[in-house]
């Protein structure tokens, strides 16, 4: 069993996290990794924390499936609690502001190698410290441009498909534009839907997502600068204006696709006219489940 190598992850919010770079376990262009997140449980009182073991796609910027399991620990890092995996497989897209944006591009590319890091106990001592300095000021959300409507006028085509999963990627090339080596372009991710009906909280994971992208063609490198992401029942979430990590035609292959089609591709003849008929198109070829 690999050593417990647990890294801080920059800017976790309120909370201090940690992944374990140890529990990487890798399944097709996914990974598994345990995550710790340390919290107070009152003025003077000791620290708990909470180990999550989950799954993440490389390619699609989203959770596979729900918890692997989870461990509730006490400032030493003894177990006090623990459950298994939780009983349902829908993936949900992610947003700028989690620890998820933060280790996919680490994780996901090819030359990563897991570095020393904490013990499960020296991570917590840490945390102790963190939580005990001057939290540093929230910056407010920054508010992205609101997506357009679902029927707006369109020219989306796919990039990518996944027939196994039912997952989809579509660029809009009505509002693709180049211009000295660079490409900004609007790109709509689809996940093959399984999730359950209401009242099950999993109705409304996020499903589909909207991205703006800028891509530059020689460095080979793509700026997420705006993200919305959809329900099953197409409700929009925050439109999300805030910057993500840099990624890399290495660390994501949906970017290695993203990247040909906008900086060297040319439309297809064949194209949807809008948002809506794109999920139309995606949900015949991966009709929903429930």
């Amino acid at each position: 069993m690999a050593q417990v190598s647990y890294q801080y992850v920059a800017d976790p919010g309120s909370s201090p996290v940690y992944w374990d770079a140890g529990s990487i376990k890798r399944d097709g262009d996914a990974f598994e990794v345990d995550v710790l997140q340390v919290y107070m449980t009152g003025p003077r009182k000791p620290l708990n924390g909470t180990i999550t073991r989950e799954k993440l796609s490389c390619t699609w910027s989203a959770s596979v499936g729900g918890l692997l399991g989870l461990r509730d620990i006490d400032e030493t890092g003894k177990v006090l609690s623990a459950s298994g995996p939780e009983p349902f497989t829908q993936g949900s897209f992610y947003g700028p502001h989690g620890w998820q944006a933060r280790v996919a591009p680490v994780v996901c590319d090819p030359k990563f190698k897991a570095r020393k890091g904490f013990t499960t106990a020296q991570a917590m001592a840490d945390a102790k410290v963190r939580l005990a300095a001057k939290p540093a000021a929230q910056s407010d959300p920054v508010r992205g441009p609101a997506p357009p409507a679902a029927s707006a006028v369109a020219r989306f085509a796919p990039v990518r498909t996944d027939a196994k999963t039912g997952n989809m990627s579509f660029i809009d090339w009505s509002r693709l534009t180049r211009g000295n080596g660079k490409v900004t372009v609007q790109v709509f991710d689809a996940l093959g839907d399984d999730t359950p009906p209401p009242p099950e909280p999993q109705w409304k994971y996020s499903v589909f997502a909207l991205r703006t992208i800028e891509a530059d063609c020689a460095q080979r490198t793509l700026a997420q600068t705006g993200f919305v992401s959809f329900t099953k029942s197409l409700e929009a979430g925050f439109a999300d204006g805030a910057a993500w990590p840099q990624r890399t035609a290495d660390d994501w292959p949906l970017g290695q696709d993203i990247l040909a089609a906008a900086c060297n591709g040319e439309e297809p003849p064949k194209t949807f006219a809008s948002r809506a008929a794109a999920i139309e198109h995606q949900r015949r070829l991966h009709p929903l489940q429930r």
